[in-house]
């Protein structure tokens, strides 16, 4: 799991993978169509963008004739976003103890 984790995060490291997630949140979209989205970029380009996304678990690419349409893979944006809750929960917790115990002194 915490690879899964490591490797989506990875992914989501570069602004043109964050805008293809974007793209793909709002509808599914073809690979030209991000490419346009993302422009300057080549199609060779773009698929190795959506190569990682995929690696990564976030994005699915189905075939349909000639086109390729990518769309988000819900499971692992909720994974991500339930790791990131976790986290602040916690960081939340520690510095609320720790503003507690700097108000008694």
């Amino acid at each position: 799991m915490v690879q899964q984790q490591a490797a989506v995060f990875a992914a989501l490291g570069h602004p043109t993978r964050m805008r293809v997630i974007t793209e793909c949140c709002r509808a599914p979209r073809s690979t030209s169509q991000l490419q346009a989205a993302c422009a300057p970029i080549t199609l060779t380009g773009m698929r190795k963008h959506l190569q990682v996304l995929e690696d990564a678990g976030l994005v699915r690419r189905r075939k349909v004739g000639r086109t390729v349409w990518c769309s988000v893979t819900p499971e692992a944006i909720a994974d991500a976003s339930d790791w990131l809750r976790d986290l602040q929960a916690f960081w939340t917790t520690q510095l609320d103890s720790l503003a507690t115990a700097l108000e008694q002194q």
